[in-house]
Order: C-alpha cells, then structure tokens, then sequence
C-alpha cells in the first residue's frame, strides 16, 4: 500500500469505526469498550479481548435525559444515547474508569439499568505518591478477577505481562511518529496524524503496531522534501481538550488555514505521552498502574503538574503562536481548570481562543467566524 493507501484507511476506519468492526470476523474472545484513558487496556487485551474506545459520535436521536439531567456535557449525553441504542450491541461489556463525577454516576445507572456488562475500575484522583500507585495496581488486581469471573475469561501472568510490551510498544511508535511530523509537518497533517492514532482505539494494538511501523517505513521513504526546507506557516497553533471523536473538525480547521502542530487532547498526546521504562523485577499490574499514573488529564491532579505550566511548555516546546480550547459545554472539570489556566496564559502573552465542539446539523459556521477573527489576530 501507498502512504495515501495507509491514511485513508485510517481515515475510513476513525471516520466509521463501529461499521468497520461489525465488517469483519471477530477478534479473540471479542470486543470489549472503555470509555477513558484511566483504564487497563492491558487487562483487558490479555484476557482475550480487543478493547474499543466508545465514543458517542455515531448515536442517533439524544435519548439521555432516560439516564441524566440536560445540563450534561455532550459525550456522555452521546455515549449514553449510542449505548440505549444498540450501537455498541456488539460488545461484551463496557469498563469505566473514573475521570470525572458525571461519568461515574452515568456508570452506575448504566449498571443497574442496561443489559451490558458494566465494569468499573477507581482512579485515584491524586496521581502522586507510593499510595496511588499502590492503591491503582489493587484496583487493576480487581479489575483482571472481575472479569474473569463475570465473562469467564482467563489471564495469567504471562499474557499479561506480553500484553504490557505490546502497548509500550504502541505508545513508542506513535512518539516516533510525532517527532517525524514535528521534524516534518509537511510530511503529514494534524487531521491525518491524529486519524492514525485514533485507529488504534478500534483495532488489535498488534494490527496497530504493524500499521504504524509500515507508515513510518513510508515517510521514510518519501523525504523528497528535505528536514527543514518547508515554509514557516502561519496561523500554527496547538489544541487542548476533547474531541469525542471528531476528527472532522480538525479537518475543517486546516481547512480555513489552521496548522496544528501539536495537541493536548484526551484522544491525542496525552495517552502515549510520558512513555515509562519496564521497571525491573515489578509486576504486571504494578507496571500498568505506573502507565496510567504517568498519563495527563485536567480533572486529575500530578503534584505540581498543573494544567497552565504543561499547556505554556509545550506551547514554548511547540513554536505556536497561539492554544484553540476544545471544551464542551457543561464539563465542569474542563471549564474550571481553563479558567484557571487562562490567567497564566494572559500573563504569558499567549493568545487562545475557546471553542465548544459542534460540527453536526451544520453548526460549524458558529465557529468559524470566531477561529477566523483568531488567525486574524495572530
């Protein structure tokens, strides 16, 4: 295959992921959802089955106030009206990890009220110390027996402990990737970057894997264009925040003249960035634990790493010449910790912008003319 080849399957796979995982036979034991980047995928892979992340992009009528209150952000609202729908009827079970309030409660009632298997797995909400560390690799200790108890799956040590090498490598990768394009950007867009990454939320990582050292092989290949001989674009900017999924909205943002040249998003860096060394002589589920304490979210707290300072140094990191917020509405965490970063932002002279994700219904112009007047400012 050609690197256009690789990136529109990519493409197609990101764009309609639940259509191509009913497209083709089966993997393993089957498929089993998550809905965040604090869970054990790791456990999961070695039980047997393919862990999907369960996005709510691809639900039909907003059937959520059966489940919670309006004033809900939008991708639990999604992900529970996808869920009443039978989108994901083909999974085995669904597993939360607890990154905010409202996904804990919506966890619970889906756990009383929804025939799916529904797994719940407690993320400490201080990710700093020996306590967390110790209490997460408990939680994931409970995690492998609860599922091998309820879906009669089976994990040993072993397939555990392959299962974490075939993530780290995953997590290697894509960094590999990201410093190509950061040496390149002409190589590859944001959109298309962020698509191949977001492919591995809905195949076998080894398949995963494959695909990524087979596009790294074709830009290798393809350096006609020299490091460093491409035009230093305007309008570079880097992202923070959400998604759901919606890599259409990269697209139409590179579209009106946004360069994206880098990210912080839940769906992008801040699941493989951080990548940690296998620790001599440690178990499985302690090295998970590590994995998952090493990761980034506003909602959770890493000691001094706040919000503000990790957004200005990758800013600095990143030559942008301005942040675009991607926050939905009524997400509280997302919202608090912004208003508290935009303070620093202001003292450091960084220009940001935010934007609440909407591109359904054509509701996209909404945006545009406030990222427009954005660039214009830059």
């Amino acid at each position: 295959m050609t690197l256009l080849d690789l990136l529109e399957k990519a493409r197609r796979i990101s764009r309609r992921p639940y259509e191509h995982l009913l497209s083709r036979p089966a993997v393993g034991r089957g498929y089993l959802g998550y809905n965040c980047l604090f869970v054990p995928e790791e456990t999961m892979h070695a039980a047997g089955y393919a862990p999907v992340r369960m996005f709510g992009k691809c639900c039909g009528a907003d059937v959520s106030e059966k489940y919670v209150p309006s004033q809900c952000c939008d991708p639990v609202k999604n992900l529970l009206s996808s869920l009443d729908q039978g989108v994901f009827g083909f999974l085995d079970g669904a597993v939360f990890g607890y990154c905010c309030d409202t996904l804990q409660v919506a966890s619970s009632i889906l756990k009383e009220r929804n025939p799916l298997e529904v797994f719940q797995v407690n993320v400490p909400t201080r990710f700093d110390g020996e306590l967390a560390l110790d209490y997460l690799a408990e939680e994931i200790r409970r995690f492998g027996e609860d599922l091998q108890a309820r879906l009669g799956a089976r994990i040993d040590r072993q397939d555990l402990e392959k299962s974490v090498d075939v993530y780290r490598e995953n997590r290697e990768l894509l960094m590999r990737l990201k410093r190509l394009r950061k040496a390149r950007p002409q190589a590859l867009s944001a959109s298309d970057f962020l698509a191949v990454s977001q492919m591995g939320c809905f195949v076998p990582k080894e398949e995963h894997n494959g695909f990524l050292r087979e596009i790294l092989e074709k830009l290798a290949e393809e350096r006609e264009v020299s490091e460093g001989s491409a035009p230093r674009e305007a309008g570079r900017v880097m992202i923070s925040g959400f998604l759901d999924g919606d890599l259409e909205l990269l697209r139409r943002m590179e579209e009106l003249g946004v360069t994206i040249v880098d990210d912080d998003l839940c769906e992008g860096s801040r699941g493989y960035e951080g990548v940690l060394p296998a620790t001599e002589g440690e178990g499985p589920a302690r090295r998970i634990a590590r994995r998952i304490l090493s990761l980034y979210c506003p909602v959770k707290s890493l000691g001094e790493e706040e919000y503000a300072k990790r957004l200005i140094a990758k800013y600095r990191e990143s030559d942008a010449q301005g942040i675009v917020f991607l926050l939905f509405r009524f997400c509280d965490p997302q919202y608090m910790e912004y208003a508290s970063a935009k303070l620093a932002l202001r003292e450091e002279g960084i220009p940001f912008v935010v934007l609440e994700p909407v591109t359904r219904d054509g509701r996209f112009a909404q945006m545009e003319t406030r990222l427009e007047a954005f660039l214009e400012s830059l």
